[in-house]
């Protein structure tokens, strides 16, 4: 098994350990160690950013379903999932997903 390396942000870096295509419901399933010695567990749109990268795709549909890591390790993981269309991730993600991560805009 060949695994790929993602750059995340300058001091974390991923490796994808395995991607599931999952051709019923139109999204690729995918499993991220994230590596980020001497800093924090990076953002869910830092995660998402490389990973939209990575499978050349819109950086909206790229879901990062949860991120764990363990205490005073460096080392966290991740599952993201890759949607082929806008529409099809509406319908299987729940709303409160789709918007953790994403930057709020405020009205003055």
């Amino acid at each position: 098994m060949s695994t790929q390396r993602v750059k995340i942000s300058e001091k974390a870096e991923g490796v994808i350990q395995r991607v599931k295509s999952n051709q019923l419901i139109g999204r690729r399933e995918v499993k991220l160690r994230v590596f980020h010695v001497g800093m924090g567990t990076p953002s869910r749109e830092e995660i998402r950013r490389s990973l939209s990268e990575a499978f050349s795709a819109k950086p909206n549909l790229v879901v990062v379903k949860k991120i764990t890591g363990s205490y005073g390790t460096s080392v966290s993981n991740a599952v993201v999932f890759v949607y082929e269309s806008e529409d099809q991730m509406r319908k299987v993600e729940p709303e409160y997903l789709l918007k953790r991560g994403k930057k709020e805009e405020k009205n003055a």
